[in-house]
């Protein structure tokens, strides 16, 4: 198969299933994991770029007019080349805005930064920890279910409260991504890893949504739709650092 017709079977326009898809698809996430490599960005960069850009793609972003217009092997390559490459500029402007938020340190397991900017001086990190373990548990106990709510399979709603337990376990060093992944999909291997990263990042981004609409309509204040969002932040954080913990420890066994 050659990449210009795996390309083209990836996220059938008439949602019929293609028994060829999953060969496809391991055919261009092997040609943007190529690419993703001779990009001068660092591995937890380049290895989630190559697992979102190949996930964009099999979900629709195949189908865009610059993809369509793709007729040869190597504007297929051309086109991923650069998709891959935004993907990576993005992914690294978000870890670098990371790196400049205050008190994520291993020995402070709650997400202390999420209350730093609206609390005075005076307060001690004692203080501090006690705020961020009640926004974290009002995170959990009240934004998580609100948010599930809205779904309107009841399939959705589990997928989505499965998907934030597993941040969390992951976050408090609960579990392992290799154990997620096995719960969350039944099986293991780098589909199976990105199809539990895809289904994270929807989590993430349904949260990130539904705290901009609390606040749009004032049911959350501007400091409490912050605190929450930090709280998102700090699940996506920690969850990322254990994949990438996990990888390392993979790559350096003999």
């Amino acid at each position: 198969m050659t990449l210009l017709e795996a390309f083209r079977r990836l996220s059938p326009p008439d949602g019929d299933h293609d028994p060829a898809l999953e060969d496809a698809t391991m055919v261009v996430q092997a040609e943007v994991q190529r690419l993703a490599r001779r990009l001068t960005f660092s591995d937890p960069v380049r290895d989630d770029a190559a697992v979102e850009t190949t996930l964009h793609m099999l979900y629709g972003g195949s189908r865009t007019s610059g993809a369509v217009a793709c007729d040869s092997d190597a504007r297929v390559r051309g086109f991923l080349k650069r998709a891959v490459y935004n993907k990576a500029v993005e992914l690294w402007r978000q870890e670098r805005a990371r790196a400049e938020e205050p008190l994520d340190l291993p020995d402070r397991p709650r997400p202390l930064a999420v209350v730093e900017d609206t609390i005075e001086d005076e307060l001690t990190t004692d203080d501090l920890q006690g705020m961020a373990i009640r926004i974290d548990a009002a995170f959990h106990t009240t934004v998580v279910p609100a948010c599930a709510d809205g779904h309107a399979q009841a399939s959705a709603r589990t997928d989505f409260l499965q998907s934030v337990a597993h941040m969390r376990a992951l976050v408090y060093d609960e579990t392992t991504i290799d154990a997620v992944v096995r719960e969350a999909t039944g099986r293991t291997g780098e589909s199976a890893e990105a199809a539990v990263h895809a289904r994270h990042s929807r989590a993430r981004k349904r949260l990130l949504a539904y705290l901009q609409e609390e606040e749009a309509a004032g049911r959350l204040s501007p400091v409490e739709a912050r605190q929450y969002r930090g709280c998102v932040s700090f699940l996506q954080r920690r969850a990322s650092s254990a994949k990438e913990s996990a990888r390392r420890a993979q790559r350096e066994q003999p």
